[in-house]
């Protein structure tokens, strides 16, 4: 009887620590890269080979810009909500 007791404790704290963590949802609008446009773009994009490529941030959530793949590393570049301009990368993490 004791271990379901002692138990019990535990599996709250677990409980209460999933339910706190922060739910990964995808952006709200359009992210255009170069010519491409990603509608609600969620996580790590591949976008190719570096090279230098022009931003439009439409989206409700800042952007994070790589010049790595699997957006590692330090980025290039933090571009807000409605901002743009022009970045050396290769992939790029919404949110």
């Amino acid at each position: 009887m004791r271990r379901s007791v002692r138990a019990v404790p535990g599996v709250l704290m677990i409980t209460a620590v999933i339910a706190a963590a922060p739910m990964a949802t995808a952006a709200q609008g359009e992210l255009i890269v170069d010519d491409t446009t990603y509608k609600n773009p969620h996580g790590c994009l591949y976008l190719g080979v570096d090279k230098n490529r022009s931003f439009t941030n439409n989206t409700d959530n800042t952007i994070s810009i790589y010049p790595t793949t699997g957006c590692l590393g330090f980025a290039t570049a933090i571009l807000p909500a409605g901002e743009s301009g022009t970045y050396t990368s290769k992939s790029v993490q919404i949110g």
